[in-house]
C-alpha cells in the first residue's frame, strides 16, 4: 500500500520564511534608499551652505578693499548679520585683534533656512593698503623680465608674466615674484642662482598680478603741479640745481611746495638734486645728462634726497647723453619702457633707485651697442620715503583660506 504524507505544513513554513526574508530585504533596501536620499539631500544642503559662506567671504573682501576701518572696527561699521544669500542666512565675524603680522581672522558662517546645518569658511585679511611703486628694483607689467648672468640685484623684483634668468651666478637679495614662472636658461639653474629672501626658496611663482597704476594717477600729479604753478602744456627742459630748478633756461626758482613738476608733452631733464621732487610727463622723459643726488647717504626722512620720474609713455636716454651716465631716481614708464639709443657703444650706466615699466626695458644690445657695463642698485631710502605724491598700487591683503566644513 502506498502512503501519502501531508506536506502542507512544511510548505506553509517555507512560505513564511520566504516572506520574512523578502520583508527583511525590502526593509533594508528601503532603509538604504532612504539613507542615500538623506545623504544626497545633505550633500545638496552642504553645497548650498558652501556657496553661501563663500559669498560672505567675498562680501568681507569687498569691505576690506572699499570701507576704511572695516576690519579694525567690525562690527561697528557695516556688519554682515543674517544676510539672506540664496536659501541661506550668512553671518560674518572678525577677530577683535590682529595677529603679529597685522592679519585679522574673518569667519563667514552660512545657515540653511530649513535645517540646523551650518558651514563656516575662514580667511585672514589685512587692512587694504596702498604701496608705493618705488618698492621695486624691477617691475614689469606686460613683458617677461630678463636678468643676465652675474647680475646682483638689491630690492624686490616682480613680473606680471615670467622672470627669465640667463647664465649662472645671479644673486637676488630680496623677494622675487612672478605671476607665471621663474625660468632658467643658458646654464642658469635654481642651484647656481642665489635667492636670499626668507623663507626658502626665496622666490614665488603663480602669485596674484599687481596692476600698473591707472592714468588717473597722473591726473593727481597734475593737480598738485597746477596748485604750485609748475604745470606746463608744452615740452620743457628741466635743470635741477640742488634745491632749485630752472625751466627752459629761465632763472632758478625753489622746488615746488607740493614737490611735483608736470608736463603734457616731452621733458628733457638733468642735474643734481638736494631735496625731494617728482617729475611727470604725459609723453616721454628724456634723461640728457647725469641725474644725481647731492647726498645719497642721508637717511633722515625729512632731508634725504629722492627723485621720482613718471612717464605715461617712455623713459629714454638719447645719443647725446654722456659716455658714462648715472641716474639716481625712482622711475615709471607706465605704458612704455626705459631704454637708450643703440646706435653707439658707451661705457658705464649706473642706476640707483627703482625701475617700473610696462614693456621690457633695455640699455644695451647683443651687437655691443648701448652701455657696455650696467650697474643696478636699489635705493633703500625709497623704503623710508617715496618721492612726493608718487603713484601707488593696492596691495593684496588676504591669505589662508580654509573651509571648516559643516
Amino acid at each position: 500500500m502506498i502512503q501519502f504524507k501531508n506536506n502542507r505544513g512544511q510548505a506553509l513554513i517555507l512560505a513564511l520564511v520566504v516572506f520574512a526574508v523578502v520583508g527583511v530585504l525590502s526593509t533594508s533596501l528601503l532603509t538604504i534608499t532612504s539613507h542615500q536620499a538623506r545623504m544626497e539631500l545633505r550633500q545638496v544642503d552642504g553645497t548650498i551652505l558652501f556657496y553661501g559662506a563663500e559669498a560672505g567671504i567675498e562680501m568681507a573682501k569687498h569691505h576690506v578693499k572699499n570701507t576704511a576701518g572695516w576690519l579694525e572696527n567690525y562690527p561697528a561699521i557695516s556688519p554682515i548679520t543674517n544676510e539672506p544669500i540664496g536659501d541661506t542666512l550668512v553671518t560674518v565675524n572678525v577677530s577683535s585683534t590682529a595677529d603679529a603680522d597685522g592679519f585679522y581672522t574673518v569667519s563667514s558662517t552660512a545657515r540653511w533656512l530649513n535645517s540646523n546645518l551650518i558651514r563656516t569658511i575662514n580667511i585672514k585679511a589685512k587692512p587694504w593698503a596702498a604701496s608705493s611703486m618705488s618698492k621695486y628694483m624691477f617691475f614689469v607689467n606686460n613683458a617677461h623680465l630678463n636678468i643676465g648672468s652675474g647680475a646682483e640685484v638689491w630690492g624686490e623684483v616682480h613680473s606680471n608674466l615670467n622672470i627669465k634668468i640667463f647664465g649662472g651666478g645671479v644673486i637676488f637679495h630680496d623677494e622675487v615674484t612672478a605671476v607665471n614662472k621663474v625660468l632658467f636658461y643658458e646654464g642658469a639653474t635654481s642651484a647656481n642662482t642665489t635667492f636670499l629672501a626668507i623663507p626658502a626658496p626665496g622666490y614665488w611663482e603663480d602669485v596674484a598680478p599687481i596692476p600698473m597704476p591707472e592714468v588717473s594717477a597722473l591726473d593727481n600729479l597734475k593737480a598738485h603741479a597746477v596748485t604750485d604753478n609748475f604745470y606746463y602744456p608744452n615740452s620743457i627742459s628741466i635743470k635741477i640745481l640742488n634745491d632749485q630748478v630752472s625751466i627752459d633756461g629761465a632763472a632758478a626758482v625753489p622746488l615746488p611746495t607740493n614737490g611735483v613738476i608736470f608736463c603734457d608733452k616731452d621733458i628733457n631733464i638733468k642735474g643734481t638734486l638736494n631735496g625731494q621732487l617728482t617729475v611727470a610727463s604725459m609723453q616721454t622723459i628724456n634723461i640728457t645728462d647725469n641725474l644725481k643726488y647731492a647726498d645719497p647717504t642721508d637717511h633722515d626722512p625729512d632731508t634725504l634726497d629722492v627723485l621720482g620720474l613718471v612717464a605715461e609713455q617712455h623713459i629714454y636716454i638719447p645719443n647725446s647723453a654722456p659716455y658714462n651716465l648715472e641716474i639716481d631716481a625712482a622711475m615709471i614708464a607706465r605704458t612704455g619702457k626705459a631704454y637708450c639709443a643703440l646706435s653707439q657703444t658707451k661705457g658705464n650706466l649706473i642706476i640707483r633707485g627703482s625701475l617700473c615699466s610696462s614693456q621690457l626695458s633695455y640699455f644695451s644690445s647683443t651687437s655691443g651697442h648701448g652701455y657696455a657695463d650696467r650697474d643696478y642698485h636699489y635705493d633703500a631710502n625709497l623704503l623710508i620715503k617715496a618721492p612726493p605724491n608718487y603713484v601707488h598700487f593696492e596691495e593684496e591683503s588676504f591669505k589662508d583660506w580654509k573651509d571648516e566644513g559643516e
